[in-house]
């Protein structure tokens, strides 16, 4: 399985509305990395979040923040 991996709790959250996060790697206690299963859907969400092409839904987003932050902190 190829792996996506970012420390970013932004990006986290968006990519969350579209794909799960496998895994949160807690192993240094100054930085998490959330882990996602990478494909090209992934990447090209990646790089118009980058852009600031993307376009989500404000409450879409909040919920899945919120269910990051729960990852992170659980």
């Amino acid at each position: 399985m190829n792996q996506y991996k970012t420390n970013s709790l932004a990006l986290s959250a968006t990519l969350n509305i579209f794909f799960p996060v496998v895994e949160v790697d807690k192993t240094n206690p100054r930085e998490s990395i959330f882990i996602f299963t990478d494909s090209e859907a992934l990447q090209k969400i990646v790089t118009t979040f980058w852009d600031r092409t993307l376009t989500v839904s404000p409450m879409e987003y909040f919920q899945s923040l919120k269910e990051v932050k729960t990852r992170l902190y659980s």
